[in-house]
């Protein structure tokens, strides 16, 4: 049996999808070191722009179970408290990003900007479940250093290359409706 176009491109796709989550996976561990310096939330942003909204949730499932399956031979981050709030963040991203993906660059920016605390804040009612509610502060704290970063480093990688990968992306055959 010949498999019709439509399944091809499905296959296509799946293959694609999953190239593209290795890409992030391998670039997030090579950065790794660098704290909160890293390419994932360009990248996220991208899928969010390009791919088929039916693909972000299981992207994103895959993406944070092997991000903390990795972690857990260096620090055992197999935990709910770690896992649900990071779901939680890089879906939050992604939905964004294909909410905003028609608008100006400045958008796409932005957004890049504002996620890097946003994403620091998702962890917040976790930490206050496991340490108790007097670390709101501390946490904020503490984590503010990491989220400038963060937000340093998506100020300088959005404009780099989300336009870049989003344009060269849509160009395949495979994004075009």
């Amino acid at each position: 049996m010949k498999p019709t176009n439509a399944t091809a491109k499905q296959l296509q796709l799946l293959t694609f999808t999953a190239m593209y989550l290795a890409v992030i996976v391998v670039l997030e561990s090579l950065l790794s070191g660098i704290p909160n310096v890293q390419l994932t939330a360009v990248l996220l942003m991208v899928f969010g722009a390009v791919f088929p909204k039916r693909l972000f949730l299981p992207f994103l499932a895959a993406y944070v179970l092997i991000d903390n399956f990795a972690g857990l031979v260096l620090i055992g981050s197999l935990d709910p408290i770690i896992v649900v709030p990071m779901f939680l963040g890089w879906t939050l991203l992604v939905y964004a990003a294909h909410a905003i993906r028609k608008r100006p660059l400045f958008w796409q920016i932005a957004l890049g900007v504002l996620f890097a605390f946003v994403y620091g804040w998702v962890y917040l009612p976790a930490h206050m479940l496991r340490f108790g509610l007097t670390t709101f502060w501390p946490y904020l704290v503490a984590d503010l250093p990491f989220e400038l970063m963060m937000a340093a480093s998506n100020l300088v990688s959005v404009p780099l290359f989300y336009p870049l990968l989003t344009t060269l992306l849509r160009k395949w055959p495979l994004f075009q409706s």
